[in-house]
């Protein structure tokens, strides 16, 4: 049984409960639950008459808010009229309610509160889907969490810590996302699993005007009263005029506007694999503050000058003859065969270089006649010390213009570059 919960505190006017009607449920027998079809507060700050231009004006007003088509979020905030007769309304549909349901729901509530409240300029109704509110005084942008009505489900819960444990912070999960809402929705839902095999539901919303701090305030101060409400209860539904909190352990809104569940958390990744000990851990480069790595899976690319180059190649005609050594040649001829090839290899005209092909003829043929090697790309004369002396001897006798036309000139070292591969 969903039974009416007054607050000990004074709320603002005077309260008249609506018609109740009987509904049945399947828990673990049959109960019998009392849901009030509407709750209203009818304030005291002031009275019209049937006949008075504030009437006409709040008839006019609510009419506008039953036949205005273009909102379809759910939040009316209206005003009619001139001061002193002007009205000021706010309508509120909950965030899973359809556009048409929402209008059909403000239209119920506006006769049921004329009836209710028929002289009051100030009044308030909370039908199960949308709440209705008008006054002679503005109440926008404002968080007003008085009057507070609240109820609660006469079901018991088993185990009131372990019920609490999951309730708490779902609320709390669901406020900050409520609060979070923009201008014309503020408005949030969300389950959990509860001890005993149950779910537990819960629906928090405020009036889209109100900031995310007034929100955040208007929905703390509601839920402080639930330990003096509902404790150890399956259930609990509480209204004021900016918000509202209700929470069962039964789907009571539309589970489509319910968040998704939040992702699995990535699985461990798996343990690094051991390396037996038949087979030898692979390299891997390794840094060490103030060395350089000298181990590293990366491709090289070998450029040398050419005058490395050159050294090289005799290097690999030294090898060759070594291996290949034959008495009857002389040591001395094959030497300089390979110095020959070395100096045609390192010529300054590249078209001229002998390719590897040539270079592998020259070699085993014994009868090839070489081509005379023309100056290497890289040149330093071995006088050029000698003649920079005589230079200097010859421009105290002669003056430095006669000493210029001495001076030796040699190559400038452009690093022609030789990439080791066939041409």
């Amino acid at each position: 049984m969903l039974k009416f919960f007054k607050p000990s505190h004074n709320c603002r006017g005077t309260m008249k409960m609506g018609h109740s009607r009987l509904l049945l449920f399947f828990s673990v027998g049959l109960i019998y639950l009392v849901i009030p079809t509407a709750a209203q507060n009818c304030y005291d700050t002031g009275n019209y008459t049937s006949n008075s231009t504030y009437r006409a004006n709040l008839n006019t007003l609510l009419a506008s808010m039953i036949n205005n088509t273009k909102i379809n979020y759910g939040f009316y905030n209206f005003s009619f009229g001139e001061a002193p007769d002007k009205v000021y309304a706010i309508a509120l549909c909950r965030g899973d309610t359809s556009p048409s349901d929402c209008r059909s729901c403000i239209e119920g509530a506006s006769s049921d509160l004329l009836k209710a409240c028929p002289n009051q300029k100030e009044a308030i109704i909370w039908p199960d889907k949308c709440s209705l509110r008008y006054s002679n005084r503005s109440i926008f942008n404002a968080m007003e969490a008085s009057p507070l009505l609240g109820f609660y489900n006469t079901g018991d819960v088993p185990d009131v810590e372990a019920f609490n444990n999951v309730l708490f912070p779902l609320l709390n999960s669901v406020r900050n996302r409520t609060a979070s809402g923009n201008s014309t929705y503020k408005f949030a839902v969300k389950s959990a699993s509860a001890p005993n095999y149950q779910t537990l539901y819960a629906l928090l919303e405020c009036t889209p005007d109100l900031s995310k701090l007034e929100c955040n305030s208007c929905l703390e101060q509601v839920q402080s009263y639930i330990p003096q409400c509902c404790k150890g209860k399956q259930g609990g539904k509480f209204v004021t005029p900016s918000c509202d909190i209700r929470f069962e352990v039964y789907s009571f809104y539309d589970p489509s506007v319910e968040p998704p569940p939040s992702p699995p958390p990535p699985s461990p990744s798996p343990p690094p694999l051991v390396p037996s000990a038949a087979s030898p851990p692979p390299e891997s480069p390794t840094t060490t503050p103030g060395k350089e790595s000298n181990s590293s899976r990366t491709t090289i690319v070998v450029v040398v000058t050419t005058i490395s180059a050159a050294v090289l190649i005799i290097s690999i005609c030294i090898c060759i003859y070594l291996r290949k050594r034959n008495p009857r040649k002389k040591v001395e001829t094959e030497i300089m065969k390979c110095i020959h090839i070395g100096l045609l290899c390192v010529q300054e005209n590249v078209d001229k270089r002998p390719t590897m092909a040539s270079i592998v003829l020259m070699l085993n043929s014994e009868s090839m006649s070489l081509s005379a090697p023309s100056q290497p790309a890289f040149l330093m004369d071995s006088s050029t010390r000698s003649n920079m002396l005589l230079v200097e001897h010859d421009s105290r006798e002669m003056g430095s213009t006669q000493s210029k036309s001495n001076s030796v000139q040699a190559s400038v070292n452009d690093v022609s570059i030789s990439e080791l591969y066939p041409r």
